[in-house]
């Protein structure tokens, strides 16, 4: 009976070792799973960072275009008011001249007056 109980102790041991084992080749099998998804996982949170990068430097570019942009603007914006300036200088100096004009008529006519005053006090004379 000893014989015979220590071939089913020896059995029980096998059948036992044979579960360990079974279980150990299931962990490892789950510990590639989890290795291989963690992998994965690396991987998309380096493209994500790689992402991020591209998505930093076109927001640089952005920001200096948008700066250029608002700096064109304001240049256009003074060119248009020198102008505007330069208009108004333009109007004054017309309104200037016409006044001009108009006294040079006046003085035109008055001279005109005189001269002819003048032959008329010669030729009576």
């Amino acid at each position: 009976m000893d014989i015979g109980r220590g071939f089913e102790i020896a059995g029980q041991t096998r059948q036992s070792t044979s579960d360990v084992a079974k279980l150990v080749t299931g962990v490892n099998t789950q510990i590639a799973t989890v290795k291989n998804a963690m992998s994965r996982q690396e991987s998309a949170i380096l493209e994500l960072i790689s992402q991020a990068d591209v998505i930093r430097e076109q927001s640089r570019i952005i920001a200096m275009s948008t700066t250029e942009q608002k700096r064109g603007m304001l240049e256009g914006a003074n060119t248009i008011q020198n102008l505007a300036n330069m208009a108004s200088d333009i109007a004054t100096s017309n309104t200037r001249i016409l006044e001009l004009i108009r006294v040079l008529n006046e003085k035109s006519g008055e001279l005109k007056g005189l001269i002819q005053n003048l032959d008329e006090q010669e030729a009576g004379a």
